[in-house]
């Protein structure tokens, strides 16, 4: 775990607002045991895993195939992504 690799990921994904609406931030359990998450934000936190993941192992020959990752975020989040 890099944290501070894990901020930028963080805001990169828009999830910063969420995690202050959640009770223990971004270590609140999500779920069938946890919290519910929106589409979106389920979407967001998909996306932010994918893009720790690769940034965290620093292997360039990566090939990441996403399916639609935008498809349940709003337009104004879809841009921000983007």
């Amino acid at each position: 775990y890099e944290e501070d690799l894990f901020a930028f990921v963080a805001s990169g994904c828009c999830l910063e607002a969420d995690f202050k609406q959640l009770v223990d931030g971004p270590n609140t359990l999500v779920g069938q045991a946890g919290v519910n998450l929106s589409g979106g934000q389920r979407a967001r936190v998909c996306l932010a895993r994918v893009c720790y993941r690769a940034l965290y192992e620093k292997n360039i020959n990566h090939v990441l195939l996403l399916d639609d990752p935008l498809s349940a975020v709003d337009g104004h989040t879809a841009t921000r992504l983007l």
